[in-house]
């Protein structure tokens, strides 16, 4: 079971970063439909591992990814201004593909039942012949 502190920590770290990355980062590289997915800080809480969603075209995001390794440096100082730590975690930015993946299978599953219904009609007009 997680630590209710870290889980605290957790739940600030990603209150703060989605501001941060709503309100004060100006980079245009940054896609306007960005969200903080999730954050895991080690146990030690030297590092926080932050995951991102982004929604876009494949350049889109690889853009955004790059322009938030690039805000690294001011996302953990962000993070140390907000939340009152000993020590500011190191920041790692991960793509979370998750949603993404949803909207995938969500789209084979459609596309499994459309072609199920058109068999059975298709099936159902042989039979009625």
């Amino acid at each position: 079971m997680r630590d209710t502190r870290v889980a605290r920590i957790e739940s600030e770290i990603i209150k703060v970063v989605s501001n941060v990355i709503a309100h004060e980062l100006k980079d245009p590289g940054i896609a306007p439909m960005t969200s903080v997915t999730e954050v895991r800080v080690s146990r030690d809480v030297s590092f926080a591992d932050i995951y991102i969603s982004a929604y876009g075209s494949d350049t889109d995001v690889k853009k955004t990814m790059e322009a938030l390794e690039r805000s690294k440096g001011y996302i953990r100082s962000a993070i140390g201004r907000e939340v009152k730590l000993r020590l500011t975690p190191e920041v790692r930015i991960h793509l979370d593909e998750s949603i993404a993946n949803g909207v995938r299978m969500n789209k084979v599953i459609m596309d499994t039942i459309r072609a199920d219904e058109e068999k059975k009609r298709a099936e159902g007009n042989e039979t009625s012949d």
